[in-house]
């Protein structure tokens, strides 16, 4: 399985409270943290379901053991959003390896190390959003205490200006959703807003980005 675990944030959100604000209709400040809290909770959402990140941030990968080698393909890890991934080796058998690296797109690849020792970067190279490794190293001790093998990589779109004009918009929708429906339930009475249908629509489009890379 692979365990994959953002270690350097955002530098700054793709919005800003001032950017919700007028979107919103919303005349006063004093409500600015809670809104930046919604647009941090909305893209996160937005990032899990598709299994991509807007702005640009670091993030590992972790396995304790290499892929099986000679050509076999395995589903190794299923998430609560039904996101598969996969972990295939490199026709030309034992040494050969790659391993999928989400959330994407990735920028590039900055260490893969193995029990704590980087590996040479001649013997890994980024393709599209995998790490391709051919290593005759030794396979890592595959104990609780240790990650074994690590891949560190930056990804996502780049700064605010470079993220998609849809997925930012569907940002937008959302945390200006989350503002106006603060409550998870409600009384029957209430009529609580369903998730904004262009919220689903802005997002399908981008939906591919949770298979293979």
């Amino acid at each position: 399985m692979i365990l994959y675990a953002q270690t350097v944030a955002p530098a700054a959100e793709p919005l800003s409270a001032a950017d919700l604000r007028a979107h919103a209709r919303i005349t006063e400040t004093s409500e600015d943290a809670l809104l930046t809290a919604y647009l941090l909770a909305a893209r996160t959402a937005i990032e899990q379901r598709l299994g991509t990140a807007l702005i640009t941030q670091t993030w590992t990968a972790s396995l304790r053991a290499w892929p099986s080698p000679s050509g076999s393909r395995r589903v190794v890890d299923e998430d609560d959003l039904s996101m598969l991934f996969y972990l295939s080796s490199l026709s030309g058998g034992e040494g050969h390896y790659r391993i999928p690296l989400r959330p994407a797109p990735v920028q590039s690849v900055t260490s893969v190390t193995v029990d704590g020792v980087a590996l040479d970067a001649a013997l890994w190279r980024r393709v599209g959003d995998e790490v391709h490794v051919s290593t005759t190293a030794a396979r890592p001790a595959e104990t609780m205490a240790t990650a074994g093998i690590v891949v560190t990589f930056v990804t996502g779109y780049g700064n605010a200006a470079a993220a998609p004009a849809p997925l930012v918009m569907a940002l937008r929708l959302l945390a200006a959703h989350l503002y106006e429906n603060r409550e998870a339930t409600a009384p029957a009475e209430m009529a609580v807003a369903a998730l904004p249908l262009g919220v689903d629509m802005l997002l399908r489009p981008y939906e591919h980005m949770r298979g293979l890379g």
